[in-house]
C-alpha cells in the first residue's frame, strides 16, 4: 500500500494513520506449503515499493520461513 489513506484494502486506516504508518507492504511467511506468518513493514511516508524491492523482500519472507521450520524441527528433536 503506497498511501493507506486512499487504500480500500486497510480494514483500519485511521488508527494506522494515528500511529504514523502511511504505507506498508505486508508479504507471508510461506514455507512447505504452509502460512507461518506475515512480514509486515511500515513506512512514515508515502513510498512505492518497486518490483525490485518486492522481490527482495519475498525472498527475505521465504527464508525467514524456512529458518522458522528448521526452530521448529530442531526443538521437536530436543
Amino acid at each position: 500500500m503506497e498511501d493507506i489513506e486512499r487504500d480500500p484494502r486497510l480494514r483500519y486506516p485511521k488508527e494506522a494513520y494515528a500511529e504514523g504508518i502511511r504505507s506498508m507492504i505486508s508479504l507471508p511467511l510461506a514455507s512447505k506449503g504452509r502460512i507461518r506468518g506475515n512480514l509486515r513493514i511500515y513506512a512514515k511516508t508515502s513510498h512505492h515499493f518497486t518490483r525490485d524491492g518486492i522481490s527482495f523482500l519475498k525472498v527475505l519472507a521465504n527464508g525467514a520461513a524456512v529458518i522458522i521450520d528448521n526452530v521448529q524441527a530442531w526443538k521437536a528433536l530436543e
